[in-house]
């Protein structure tokens, strides 16, 4: 990467990318000097947006206007980001006013939200798909057949309607419907007793116990809700919730059997899930393909869009068909503001722009 004159940036690759154009939407610009392990930057950092940071700690964030942005400075004074894990606490400070955004509400709370007259409510679909990888190098799940079955063996038809009634449907891929490159995939039918005739005809050792890790309490329910539906057909599941930073090293250790993640896709393109997780240099899984790392390699290099579309298809078909994982929910997001914002947009990554917002008396 080179700056030749003002007002000019020249990008090199080693190979074709034709994403870069999408990875330049999550791309972020450093001072010169600023190393991998700097900390030090964090206590006072700079950046290029249309805010500049006033405040940082850990449970608080304040942003102001940034007078040199490009496209002018914002019309609102502050941005005051708060964490607040516990989800009462968000809609409380949402009722009363301390709050005036508040996103990533569970259904079982939106009817009561959606009812207030003071506040407007928005459910988007997101660029998130529940995956559920299965660990292609432990012994009892190297056969793809054994993954197909498992994956039959649930309903998550009825496990979405149930706990995710507006917020969650029932995925047809590996990508998102956002996702450049998304391709929609020929459902996988619930049929618990085909599935443990073909757990049986695969040779599969009812005894193993699998072990299904995952993070966050938010989805403790929907994985309990699985275990239940492979129990029913005599699969042994071991569900460990772990904490964020075990599960992280973990699942780069493949220290387990099923990973649950809620995956995003904030460059919407193909090449940041199915180009990044999937090709057998990545060993996020276990599994490898040459043919799928043949069609990801032609993916990425393409400047023909409708035809990198229909390699990401191809590939997406082997690695549905071939159960690399279970795919279970399109993820919505759901958002609430108070009625005195204007210019508010809800983001299908959870990352919303505040920069067109206003407050109005």
């Amino acid at each position: 990467m080179t700056s030749p004159a003002d007002g000019t940036v020249v990008l090199t690759a080693s190979k074709p990318d034709a994403a870069i154009p999408r990875k330049l939407t999550v791309f972020f610009v450093l001072p010169a000097g600023v190393g991998a392990n700097d900390t030090a930057f964090f206590d006072k950092p700079v950046g290029t947006g249309p805010f500049k940071l006033d405040k940082f700690s850990p449970n608080e964030i304040v942003l102001v206007p940034n007078p040199q942005y490009y496209a002018g400075a914002p019309k609102v004074t502050k941005v005051t980001i708060k964490k607040m894990p516990e989800l009462a606490a968000r809609l409380t400070a949402l009722r009363t006013g301390e709050a005036d955004v508040v996103w990533g509400i569970p259904d079982d709370q939106l009817p009561e939200v959606q009812q207030d007259s003071t506040l407007t409510v928005e459910v988007i679909q997101s660029s998130a798909v529940y995956t559920m990888w299965f660990n292609s190098s432990t012994p009892a799940l190297k056969d793809a057949a054994v993954r197909r079955a498992l994956w039959q063996a649930v309903d998550f038809a009825t496990i979405i309607k149930k706990l995710y009634p507006q917020t969650g449907s029932l995925s047809d891929s590996v990508v998102s419907k956002q996702t450049l490159g998304y391709v929609a995939q020929a459902p996988v039918t619930y049929d618990p007793d085909a599935a443990k005739a073909a757990l049986t005809a695969a040779g599969f050792d009812f005894g193993t116990k699998l072990r299904l890790q995952f993070a966050n309490d938010e989805f403790k329910q929907f994985n309990q809700a699985v275990v239940s539906d492979l129990q029913k057909i005599g699969v042994q599941v071991d569900l460990l919730q772990k904490e964020q930073a075990v599960f992280t090293k973990d699942l780069l250790a493949l220290n387990w059997d099923i990973n649950f993640q809620q995956l995003s896709n904030p460059m919407l393109d193909a090449v940041n899930t199915v180009g990044r997780l999937y090709p057998c240099a990545a060993k996020r899984n276990g599994y490898c393909n040459p043919a799928l790392d043949k069609l990801i390699s032609q993916a990425a290099g393409s400047t023909d869009e409708q035809e990198r579309v229909k390699l990401y298809g191809e590939a997406e078909k082997i690695i549905w068909d071939d159960a690399v994982g279970m795919y279970p929910m399109a993820v919505k997001y759901a958002y609430a503001w108070n009625k005195r914002l204007s210019g508010f947009t809800p983001d299908p990554n959870g990352l919303p722009d505040f920069a067109h917002l206003q407050v109005n008396s």
